[in-house]
């Protein structure tokens, strides 16, 4: 006798935690700020739980989220000089 694994998708509240709303624009700075959010918040909730390796994975994806933001930023600015 076999027990099948079955997955089903909970809504953000029905878990306890905060929605954050995707961008609307579809842009890469939107995006990438989008990403640095989530990322945030899933390294907490991953802190709270003791997921020590996920919490520093979910950091480095924030950093390298919030880095992308600003190089896009600085290319942005240099193109309209």
């Amino acid at each position: 006798m076999t027990a099948d694994l079955v997955i089903t998708r909970r809504d953000n509240r029905q878990a306890g935690m905060a929605s954050i709303d995707p961008p609307t624009t579809v842009g890469a700075a939107d995006t990438a700020l989008y990403i640095a959010g989530l990322a945030k918040e899933l390294r907490g909730l991953a802190s709270k739980t003791d997921l020590g390796f996920l919490a520093y994975l979910l950091s480095m994806v924030a950093s390298e989220a919030e880095e992308t933001v600003r190089r896009l930023a600085d290319e942005e600015q240099g193109r309209a000089r």
